[in-house]
């Protein structure tokens, strides 16, 4: 499989920092963090961080990526020691190297205005060239240039259109995102041969936006403007029409295969689906527990036998199997049961006695010994768990950001008890649900969030379907046409204008409600270091489940302020104004 190169070309020039909320019909300022300005070189820098981390999550050991920034200060990069008077104001983030989360870090934390210069574009397409010549002297390389600009610098080359054949001849395709560009208007007259001659002939009379439209056409790139390149990356709509997510709610069930878990959803549609979950390993000896019962935690489990790991079965709940046993009450220490499982029986099984077993993940248990002091007095199928001993020495790691499906490492299947009790023992430290990647089909990933028991329900999913950023569609931008906006600005400012769910606007009291989750979604973002996945999308699963609940669009077993309030101590509990808006959101919702 070819291995692929990327140099991002960020322009950061004087221009750059000027305030952009996108066009009248799409404002880009709801898609950003809130930690950020709302300039063209903030905008520019998320777009980018998240085309980084679509290359980190889906090809990374085949991706390589450099970084270049026009318009800075300083000059910084390999051609300025070879050619020391041309190529300035153009600084090299990091070199071409195996694609890496702290490239995305370290982009994100440029600073928003660092600079009056304007930077020479083309001077930078030609670092980037040199970047790609150098490091891919070998064949099999997806070489790709992507440039976001505002199109506002200067340009020196003369010799633009031998730069356009020796792109074409290289093999590398350059992707154009223009800031404040009519895209449309582009080219429309007459194509990109028309382009192509004016360039040639006439390389005064061009536009930075019809050049770029020729060196992306000719090198087979592509050419979007910055709101629908926001969109396609992003991709926070939903892919069919309706609201902006759709929330599945199912039991989870498990198959034998390790990672591969169907879902039913129960509570709408009826169809299932597959769900793979990525998985994160606890080590069974690392944290003592006990086994307990769902309905009873606090009574501890010793259990008479266990046997080497067997398969779970699909509803992931005990099963009941035969062990067969002498009869006589003096056989052998060293005898061994023998398991059936509805198989064929031993030859002296006249002489034995059948022993109907539960197996409980990897553990079998007997529910008719019930003189046997070591069993519970009402062992049945059910929901066991283990109860962490020692609950406290759960990293921190394992609650915060990134959650994983959690499997037992010792077994070579998933143990529904480790997973089960994982989750709550989480409940128990404060955290109401678990956010995790998930692939559909052998699809992109999408997010979902994993909510344990309520009221003594089953755990269940709550499945959110936001379609992955390198699913390229025609979708409608979140929060504008498509549905109520989640946080509405509306309800904000106490308008009462029709929302499309048919409400007729909100009171006061949800309006303030609003404004308080707003505060508290804004306050608890996660920061890039302590999750893998950029904060924004994080954020956005917290709206979701915000809106979810408090505009009942869906039946959410878990309320609004007890996850939120979770996750806002659990990240931000050492800030002083927490238990100030903790205190708010409370008084809203009563």
């Amino acid at each position: 499989m070819n291995r692929v190169i990327t140099v991002y070309v960020l322009d950061v020039g004087s221009t750059m920092a000027e305030p952009y909320a996108g066009t009248k019909d799409h404002d880009l300022t709801t898609l950003l963090p809130s930690a950020y300005h709302n300039t063209k070189r903030d905008i520019g820098k998320c777009l980018l961080a998240t085309l980084m981390e679509h290359q980190i999550v889906h090809v990374r050991k085949r991706s390589y990526f450099s970084t270049l920034l026009v318009g800075t200060k300083l000059t910084d990069h390999h051609l300025v020691h070879e050619i020391p008077d041309s190529y300035f104001h153009i600084s090299q983030l990091h070199p071409p190297e195996t694609a890496q989360w702290e490239h995305i870090r370290t982009l994100m934390a440029y600073p928003s205005q660092e600079t009056n210069l304007q930077g020479d574009i083309i001077d930078a397409l030609i670092v980037a060239m040199d970047l790609i010549r150098i490091h891919c002297a070998q064949a099999n390389w997806v070489k790709q240039i992507c440039i976001v600009t505002d199109g506002q610098g200067y340009v020196s080359q003369p010799d633009n259109f031998q730069i356009i054949q020796a792109l074409e001849t290289m093999g590398i395709q350059v992707h154009t995102v223009g800031i404040g560009w009519d895209i449309q208007s582009v080219g429309k007259d007459n194509g990109v041969a028309a382009v192509l001659r004016r360039i040639k002939d006439q390389p005064d009379q061009v536009s930075m936006a019809e050049l770029f439209y020729a060196i992306t056409m000719v090198s087979k790139g592509s050419f979007q403007s910055l709101e629908n390149a926001m969109r396609d990356s992003f991709a926070f709509a939903h892919a069919m029409r309706g609201p902006a997510a759709t929330t599945f709610r199912g039991s989870l069930t498990f198959t034998k295969s390790l990672g591969d878990h169907p879902l039913e959803d129960q509570a709408f549609t009826g169809f299932s689906f597959d769900v793979r979950m990525y998985c994160k390993t606890i080590k069974a000896n690392k944290y003592p527990r006990e086994l307990v019962a769902m309905d009873q935690p606090t009574e501890s489990i010793s259990l008479h036998r266990s046997v080497g790991p067997r398969p779970l079965d699909n509803q992931a709940a005990p099963v009941t199997f035969d062990i067969i046993e002498p009869k006589s009450a003096e056989k052998s220490s060293a005898t061994q049961p023998t398991i059936t499982d509805g198989k064929e029986q031993p030859e002296n099984a006249a002489q034995e006695q059948v022993r109907h077993m539960y197996r409980l993940g990897s553990t079998l248990v007997d529910p008719n010994c019930l003189q046997d002091g070591t069993l519970p007095h009402r062992c049945k199928p059910g929901l066991y768990i283990w109860r962490f001993i020692k609950q406290q020495e759960i990293p921190l790691a394992m609650v915060s950001g990134q959650s994983y499906y959690v499997t037992n490492a010792c077994d070579s299947v998933l143990d529904i008890t480790l997973f089960a009790s994982f989750v709550h023992t989480l409940k128990q430290e404060g955290l109401a649900a678990l956010v995790f990647y998930v692939r559909l089909f052998g699809n992109p990933p999408v997010y979902g969030a994993l909510l344990p028991p309520e009221d003594g329900s089953p755990d269940h999913l709550v499945f959110v379907r936001l379609p992955y950023r390198e699913q390229w569609r025609p979708v409608q931008f979140p929060f504008f046409d498509q549905g109520p906006t989640l946080i509405p600005q509306e309800s904000r400012q106490g308008d009462t204008t029709p929302t499309k769910n048919g409400k007729e606007g909100q009171d006061q009291s949800s309006a303030e409600l609003n404004q308080h989750v707003a505060e508290f979604i804004q306050a608890t973002e996660l920061p890039a270091s302590a999750t893998p996945f950029f904060s924004g999308q994080y954020n956005h699963i917290l709206h979701l489940l915000a809106d979810s609940a408090l505009h009942a669009q869906y039946d959410l077993p878990v309320p609004v302020r007890s996850y939120l309030t979770s996750q806002f101590q659990l990240h931000r509990g050492d800030q002083p104004e927490t238990q100030q808006i903790v205190d708010k959101i409370k008084e809203a919702l009563k």
